[in-house]
């Protein structure tokens, strides 16, 4: 769970660095009640379905390729359940203040949820990679330890 937390962590200051570079304030003003929306639903993935992931790993057995394809697949998720939560609650307000058209849900629901994928495309592979690595040191330990303890007795 911490790994997982810390990647939506790196992935969250990167989204950040990204819109300091390129001038992007102006979008998080206007919409940050669904950018923290987003946030928190990006750190509840990350977490749960992190730990989730590493006690697969470790029943599944500790392979770095298959510790770096969930950890990519993990990334992915995690920016797709945030883009989403973000969006329905951004939807949901608008709605709620008759401010919102028929015709603009589709959008408004995928459309940041695609942005989000296609520009963190990115950094989620790097941070799943990294994720993978970290999850498999983590895992070794704890056999290397439950090994140890093993032969003790």
């Amino acid at each position: 769970m911490q790994t997982g937390l810390l990647c939506a962590v790196l992935g969250a200051l990167t989204a950040a660095a990204f819109f300091v570079l390129t001038g992007g304030w102006w979008f998080l003003r206007e919409s940050s009640l669904s950018i923290g929306v987003g946030l928190i639903a990006l750190f509840v993935a990350a977490g749960h379905m992190g730990m989730q992931t590493a006690v697969y790993l470790c029943w599944r057995g500790n392979t770095v390729g298959l510790g770096i394809g969930l950890g990519i697949a993990l990334a992915f998720v995690s920016i797709a359940c945030s883009g989403l939560a973000g969006s329905v609650f951004y939807v949901l307000i608008n709605a709620v203040q008759g401010t919102l058209r028929m015709r603009d849900i589709p959008l408004l629901l995928f459309g940041p949820t695609l942005s989000l994928i296609l520009f963190g495309a990115l950094p989620a592979v790097v941070l799943g990679v990294v994720y993978g690595l970290l999850t498999g040191m983590q895992l070794e330990k704890l056999q290397s330890i439950k090994y140890t303890d093993q032969h003790r007795l």
